[in-house]
């Protein structure tokens, strides 16, 4: 199949996850789907999301519940993932920014501007849930 292809699954899912913007698990999609495409399959699912990122369409992150897909907007944004009680800070762009110029100045081209960093929240450290 040609990756690049707009299917009528991949514009189905699109018009999905329109419906309910920020991360959104395949599970879920799939869910919401299945009536209204009794055909459709979890795979196909997965398929289709790892397709429409391939082409720019969905980021793929995985907040420390497994992957989560989330339509691409036009502003980077960025998260702090806590590995005790699982909660998703999100992280300004302006702060990140400085970081990724001073990767590109190195020579690397940065082909996504998705940053996820894992560690624990305040409270979690409070609490020494923390190695």
């Amino acid at each position: 199949m040609n990756k690049h292809r707009m299917t009528f699954q991949r514009k189905k899912i699109l018009d999905e996850m329109r419906r309910y913007p920020g991360h959104q698990a395949a599970e879920a999609i799939y869910d919401r789907l299945k009536a209204e495409m009794p055909e459709l399959s979890l795979s196909t699912v997965y398929r289709s999301l790892k397709g429409l990122a391939d082409i720019g369409q969905v980021s793929i992150s995985d907040l420390g519940d497994g992957l989560v897909f989330e339509l691409i907007n036009s502003e980077p944004h960025h998260h702090l993932v806590c590995l005790g009680c699982h909660a998703v800070l999100p992280l300004d762009n302006a702060e990140v920014t400085p970081f990724f110029k001073q990767i590109e100045s190195r020579g690397f081209k940065i082909a996504t501007t998705h940053l996820c960093l894992y560690g624990y929240c305040s409270a979690c450290q409070e609490k020494g849930l923390f190695q």
